[in-house]
């Protein structure tokens, strides 16, 4: 069972496109300049992230749950067999 914290086509895509370079601090006036531009159309930064935040708490503890149910399960199967 695997748990990848990225998709494997972002993976990919970024394999073959991808660079890595320290880019957070490019353009920083261009930057708010568009998240403001964002909030002016009804997109809230600020939601998405926490959207986005939430989305990733929920699947790691469904992740989680499942490992700790798939644990059990085989624990249950050894004692039984004992």
């Amino acid at each position: 069972m695997t748990n990848p914290l990225l998709e494997l086509k972002t993976i990919e895509s970024f394999r073959d496109h991808g660079r890595v370079r320290r880019s957070v601090e490019d353009d920083i006036p261009q930057a708010r300049a568009e998240l403001a531009a964002l909030e002016n159309v009804g997109i809230s930064y600020d939601q998405v992230t926490r959207q986005l935040q939430d989305l990733g708490v929920q699947r790691f503890a469904d992740s989680f749950h499942k490992l700790f149910t798939c644990i059990g399960d085989k624990r249950m199967a050894l004692k039984i067999r004992l």
